[in-house]
């Protein structure tokens, strides 16, 4: 029993640095904008979708990654640019937009890859590697370990962003008073424009680890962005990355220990229920 229970910590902390990547960007987003972007998750597996097609054509595993990211970067900072740009200050248009924008993504993938589930096999480096290693008779998947080092290194830089940087100073100071700020030279489109490229390229380096761990179908978009959607909310409007990680890790851990203890088929709804009593225990008050 010790040695099931230290396996489903294993494998959850391991998943929660993927979902804690896959929100760190909506969450941002949130706290700058006031909105839920729809495209957050049409955009992680777009990257996903590029980089398997890239890799099944012969490139580079870490070639596929880095064009992933800079397609990303360039579709988010477009759409911000673009259309979002113009109705951001309108909520809930916002939101129809950037929902029309995602099934307009999907129906275009469709059009030149029928939906079936893909996966990432090779490792970002390019060698083969095996399925799983064993540590201390604790099996470790590879493509999560990797996923999980990626994911902490960028949960570590983004902290360093916001905490260590001019660029991330002011971005606190326009969350904590815009007009304020605004008033002090600094450029709040020019900021945000540069803040949703910067969530757009982490995208881009979800969308690769997310098929490099499970695979799936451009479909999954939605599965992706209900949760991070959840834990964005639970979380709030700050940058308190050490509360989302620990979000995603309770989630992570619930989905581990239902689909091993009771059945793979209903760890998505036993996710659900968390995060449905966690926000009802948040905002009990409200």
């Amino acid at each position: 029993m010790l040695d099931l229970i230290s396996q489903l910590i294993v494998n959850s902390l391991m998943l929660s640095g993927l979902y804690t990547i896959i929100t760190i960007g909506l969450s941002l987003i949130f706290v700058l904008m006031g909105i839920l972007d729809f495209t957050h998750g049409i955009k992680i597996l777009l990257a996903g979708y590029i980089s398997f097609w890239l890799i099944s054509w012969g490139s580079h595993p870490a070639l596929a990654l880095a064009i992933s990211v800079g397609v990303m970067t360039l579709i988010g900072s477009a759409l911000y640019a673009g259309p979002v740009k113009r109705v951001s200050d309108i909520h809930f248009t916002t939101l129809l937009v950037t929902l029309g924008i995602s099934y307009i993504i999907e129906g275009l993938v469709s059009i030149y890859q029928p939906p079936q589930t893909i996966i990432i096999a090779k490792s970002v480096t390019g060698l083969t590697v095996p399925l799983s290693i064993d540590i201390a008779g604790l099996k470790f998947s590879t493509a999560l370990v990797e996923t999980f080092v990626f994911s902490l290194s960028i949960i570590v830089l983004f902290q360093l962003l916001l905490k260590r940087t001019m660029f991330g100073i002011t971005l606190r100071a326009l969350v904590e008073d815009k007009e304020t700020t605004s008033l002090m030279g600094v450029n709040p489109s020019t900021r945000l424009l540069l803040s949703i490229a910067i969530v757009s390229a982490i995208s881009g380096v979800a969308g690769f680890f997310y098929m490099r761990s499970f695979g799936g179908t451009i479909g999954d978009w939605t599965l992706i962005l209900g949760k991070a959607f959840a834990l964005t909310l639970f979380v709030g409007k700050t940058t308190n990355l050490q509360a989302l990680f620990l979000m995603a890790l309770i989630l992570a851990f619930t989905e581990n220990i239902i689909g091993t203890l009771i059945s793979i088929s209903v760890k998505d709804i036993a996710a659900v229920i968390v995060i449905i009593l966690s926000l009802i225990f948040k905002y009990r008050e409200v």
